[in-house]
């Protein structure tokens, strides 16, 4: 009379573990999305430090073939070189000194960089490179 359905075994609560896959990438998703987020905002800080490298050094080649260069203009020449490589929020300096030998002009550029992560407090980080380079007399 009754048609008889297959019997299902009773399983507990405790040793259900259908799902237990997910509950693990919900834990750890989140700090694996972080640890990934950061690693891509400290390489694009390394990015913008390397540009502002190569934009003093093509500054003091422009400064080495016209000496008369001011503080200014040099300023103006890397901020325009980072404007397509990097970030141009840098601030540069210069100093010309006298070492007996001829003179030379030390360029340095400082750039300032807050590293902040989704749910974790923003990390200042502050590079600074110089270049020295020889004055014609």
């Amino acid at each position: 009379m009754f048609a008889r359905f297959p019997s299902v075994t009773h399983r507990s609560f405790g040793d259900d573990r259908s799902g237990t896959s997910s509950v693990e990438f919900a834990l750890i998703f989140p700090v694996f999305a972080i640890l990934l987020f950061g690693i891509a905002k400290f390489a694009y800080a390394q990015h913008c430090a390397s540009s502002l490298h190569f934009a003093l050094r093509t500054a003091s080649r422009s400064l080495m073939l016209d000496p008369s260069m001011n503080q200014g203009q040099l300023e103006r020449l890397v901020k325009d070189d980072l404007t397509v490589l990097g970030d141009p929020d840098v601030q540069v300096t210069l100093t010309v000194s006298d070492n007996g030998n001829g003179r030379v002009a030390r360029l340095t550029g400082r750039y300032e960089y807050a590293l902040d992560l989704p749910l974790l407090e923003t990390f200042p980080i502050v590079y600074a490179s110089t270049v020295s380079t020889a004055l014609p007399d």
